[in-house]
């Protein structure tokens, strides 16, 4: 594995993200599903040798600890963010609000993508997308290669916050599916969740040096997806 120019790092990185905001418009024939996107953020690290996860399981003992603080550092950020979020909501009036709303938001996008794909298509896509592809797509992505790429030329939080940046965007770019009208609060909000775990899985990598921890706390979206689901069905 070679350390590739930190300028080509950065130019696949934003166009690789920019995938998200393009195939999530939906003048194209398979918005919103982001399928070039999701190819390549697997694709392109394995080709480029840049994903490595062979970890021994006394390797993966010894950071345990580690692991269990990071998750409970992950859920007392998901309460704290919530009730903040809710606080705001509640004191601006704006909790039936679509452009402020995030839940709405996604509610009014399950209606959309329903109406145009069908139920089941949007069920079993959704799932693979929401549930199964993060926890390797984006990992292999924006940890495995953007963040690890940049650490070669610059220090571990400038290459954190660099590719947490990418990945909060890459989130916020999927509600562009609504343009002309673009939820500007709900998509604030959806960057800044994201952006925050784009940092907290950054520093799981860098102090575990394997993403199979990153992977591992990833794949709770595997439970998560379901409601997820039922929220785009309603």
């Amino acid at each position: 594995m070679k350390s590739i120019s930190v300028y080509l790092i950065l130019a696949v990185g934003f166009s690789v993200t920019l995938l998200a905001l393009l195939e999530s418009w939906s003048g194209w024939w398979y918005a919103p599903f982001p399928l070039a996107h999701a190819f390549l953020t697997i694709l392109l690290p394995i080709r480029l040798k840049y994903i490595v996860l062979e970890h021994s399981r006394t390797e993966i003992r010894s950071h345990l600890r580690f692991l269990v603080t990071t998750l409970a550092f992950a859920v007392l950020f998901i309460g704290s963010y919530v009730l903040v979020y809710h606080f705001v909501l509640s004191e601006t009036g704006k909790t039936s609000d679509p452009n402020w709303n995030l839940v709405i938001t996604y509610q009014n996008l399950g209606r959309l993508y329903i109406a145009r794909y069908s139920r089941p298509v949007v069920l079993i896509v959704s799932y693979i997308l929401l549930g199964v592809w993060p926890m390797f797509g984006e990992e292999f992505f924006y940890r495995g290669f953007v963040f690890k790429g940049l650490s070669y030329h610059m220090s571990p939080l400038m290459a954190a916050c660099i590719s947490s940046l990418l990945f909060g965007l890459r989130h916020a770019f999927q509600l562009s599916y609504l343009l002309p009208i673009y939820p500007f609060v709900s998509g604030l909000a959806y960057f800044i969740w994201a952006t925050a775990f784009g940092l907290l899985w950054s520093w799981t990598f860098y102090h575990t040096k394997s993403l199979w921890y990153c992977i591992g706390t990833h794949s709770i979206n595997l439970l998560l997806a379901p409601f997820v689901l039922a929220l785009l069905g309603k």
